[in-house]
Order: C-alpha cells, then sequence, then structure tokens
C-alpha cells in the first residue's frame, strides 16, 4: 500500500516502533534530545566516584525514553593522570529476539600523564531505524584530573517544536593558537554555537567566542597548550 494510516483503526495492531519514531522525529528532529519533562536529566557527583542523574525524557531519534534517577559509579583517576570519560544514554537492540532495550552507562577513556591531553572516548553510533544494534547518546563528559572532576552538559534540551531547526556537529583538529577559521559548506550564519566540548579544559584560558558566517566560524580567545574541539551548532531559532 502506497498510505499507511498511522493514528487510526485498522482492526489489527499496525504501529510499529520504527511508525512512532517518524511522527516524534518530525517533531523533535532527528538527532537526539533532552526534552523538557521533569529535571530533565540534571546531574551532579555528590563523591568521587558518584554520578548522578535524575530524571527525564529523552527523544533518541525520535525513540522516546523515560528515565528515573539513577547514581551510576565513575572509577578513580590516579593522582598526576587525566582521562575523559562519557556519560551515555545506550540503545540496544537484540536481533534474536527483536527486543530493545536502554540503559545508562559511563563510557571510560584512557588515563594519560599530565601534561599530555586525554582523548575523548568513542562511543557508538549508527541509525536505529535502520538497523544499528547499539547506539549511544552522549549526555555528560567527565574531565577527571586527578581528584578533581568538572561535568560538561553535551546533549541539548528542547522545550516543544523544534521543526525546522537544523544541528551540526564538527570536528576540529587539534590546534595550538588562536583565532581558528573552519570551514564547512554546511555552515550558515544563522548557526549559534549549543555546546562546545574541550579536549582539555586547561587548555581555554579565557571565554571563547565563535562567530558563524556562511561556510565558515571562526573562534577567538586566548589558549594554553593544544587541543582539539568538537561543536555542537543549530540554527538560530
Amino acid at each position: 500500500m502506497g498510505a499507511n494510516i498511522i493514528t487510526g483503526y485498522t482492526g489489527t495492531r499496525h504501529i510499529t516502533p520504527a511508525m512512532d519514531a517518524a511522527v516524534y522525529r518530525s517533531t523533535f528532529g532527528a538527532d537526539s534530545y533532552i526534552l523538557s519533562d521533569g529535571n530533565q536529566l540534571s546531574a551532579s557527583m555528590p563523591d568521587i566516584n558518584s554520578f548522578t542523574i535524575l530524571d527525564g525524557l529523552v527523544s533518541m531519534q525520535g525513540h522516546q525514553v523515560q528515565i528515573t534517577q539513577e547514581t551510576l559509579s565513575v572509577d578513580t583517576c590516579a593522582n598526576g593522570y587525566s582521562r575523559i570519560d562519557l556519560v551515555c544514554l545506550r540503545f540496544e537492540h537484540d536481533n534474536g529476539s527483536s527486543v530493545d532495550s536502554t540503559s545508562l552507562v559511563v563510557i571510560k577513556g584512557t588515563e594519560v600523564q599530565d601534561p599530555n591531553t586525554p582523548s575523548v572516548p568513542t562511543h557508538n553510533t549508527g541509525d536505529i531505524d535502520s538497523g544499528a544494534t547499539i547506539v549511544d547518546f552522549p549526555l555528560y563528559q567527565l574531565n577527571l584530573s586527578g581528584s578533581t572532576i568538572t561535568i560538561t552538559q553535551l546533549a541539548e534540551v528542547v522545550e516543544g517544536t523544534i521543526e525546522g531547526l537544523t544541528t551540526l556537529v564538527l570536528s576540529v583538529p587539534a590546534f595550538s593558537s588562536l583565532p581558528q577559521t573552519v570551514s564547512d559548506d554546511r555552515i550558515s550564519a544563522q548557526h549559534v554555537v549549543v555546546n562546545s566540548v574541550l579536549g582539555t579544559p586547561s587548555a581555554q584560558t579565557s571565554d571563547w567566542t565563535v562567530t558563524t558566517s556562511d561556510g565558515s566560524l571562526t573562534i577567538a580567545g586566548s589558549i594554553s597548550g593544544s587541543t582539539a574541539l568538537t561543536l555542537y551548532l543549530n540554527m538560530a531559532k
């Protein structure tokens, strides 16, 4: 059939998870977002080995996930060493049973001795409705330096419909001086920076500014050492 009704009675169970997700993608966008429900996954670290995330609702590529408060374990980082961990919402699909499941996980990075710069650990990517069996949605980045931990929120919180919103993720290779200009024909003058993730916080010695123009963006500020950067940009609303 060329037209398949979703919201309507057909006499049989006909709504699939993929159909449902498509409806939510048309409302919130094709990427993954924290929605404005509950405590919106606010997070804190009550102690050096505990990461507590509060309740909230996530649209993960259109698939809705409800999260209740949970505390995750974080491994200690040795003094004189640095590490980056990612806190992610993980989607898993079992090909044998066709059962889907989600969980909160901490992806542990690799420790490096100071003053070396730790790398952000890799996470699972892919399109859920195209058959990816494990997909991670990064929620927070933990920068560990010995017994010191800083938390950076990576996921965007959206309220209501964001129809027409374009999200762009740009990876900037390691650099040691500013300003830096990044060229990409997907960048629009209307883009605004949603969040930025530094390879190491110590490299940022002042507030950085990111300005966009058609086809490029410019990062300005002061830097000490070298760092790579991932930028999350949205179209200005």
